[in-house]
């Protein structure tokens, strides 16, 4: 059983821009471990979004079922399809609009250790809460590897691309391609102390207006992590 809730809210907000909403969303999931390495999973949600300056609300029901798998110690995969069932309504030029909208339930994912390094593959589709009053259905692909160098040093790497689709036809004006990636190198000074620098490229393109942004990040972290200790 799971439950979550997230109220966000930005100064100065107004319907033309970021919107502030609540999205609050609860889980029923079931697992039945057949063996050591294979197990039957399923779940049932449902999520409530309102956006109270756009006037917007969305509430959505999903289940889904799949199986895990763990083909060595070393290889691991899990996979989940299902459906969800979306009805929303909103405001456009004062005229209230309502409707719904049903979709399909996707996760994948695909992990592999070596030695020292770990590489995970993941697709998804699942519905995404926004800032722009609507919420979103998201098809994402992300890649991802790890990897621990000699002398402390260790580093990553990270691919990602996903696309936004309002699960209202009408408003469509936010619909997006995203693209990033990222690069980390650092070192491990000791067991609590590690410095780390991250490259991060984003970019991202509207479908309704065929406008584009592109961003450039460099980031410096200092990282302090207490070692655990046992009372006695």
């Amino acid at each position: 059983l799971g439950y979550s809730f997230t109220d966000v809210e930005f100064p100065g907000s107004n319907p033309l821009s970021d919107t502030d909403y609540e999205y609050w969303a609860t889980s029923l999931a079931w697992v039945r471990s057949i063996n050591e390495r294979f197990a039957l999973l399923s779940s049932i949600y449902y999520t409530d979004y309102e956006a109270e300056l756009s006037d917007a609300e969305a509430q959505s029901v999903g289940v889904d079922a799949g199986i895990s798998y763990a083909f060595s110690e070393t290889l691991r995969t899990r996979f989940t399809a299902g459906y969800r069932d979306s009805d929303f309504e909103n405001t456009v030029l004062g005229v209230r609009d309502s409707g719904s909208e049903d979709g399909s339930l996707l996760a994948f994912e695909l992990s592999k250790e070596y030695i020292n390094s770990e590489l995970e593959f993941n697709i998804s589709r699942s519905l995404s809460p926004s800032s722009s009053g609507v919420v979103f259905e998201r098809d994402e692909i992300n890649l991802s590897f790890d990897h621990n160098f000699k002398h402390n040093l260790f580093s990553s790497l990270e691919g990602r691309w996903f696309s936004n689709e309002s699960i209202n036809s009408s408003q469509d004006f936010d619909d997006r391609d995203y693209y990033s990636g990222l690069a980390e190198l650092g070192i491990r000074i000791n067991p609590t102390w590690s410095v780390s620098g991250q490259y991060i490229y984003r970019y991202q393109e509207f479908d309704f207006n065929d406008a584009d942004a592109e961003s450039h990040t460099a980031l410096l972290y200092i990282i302090f992590q207490p070692q655990k200790r046992t009372l006695f």
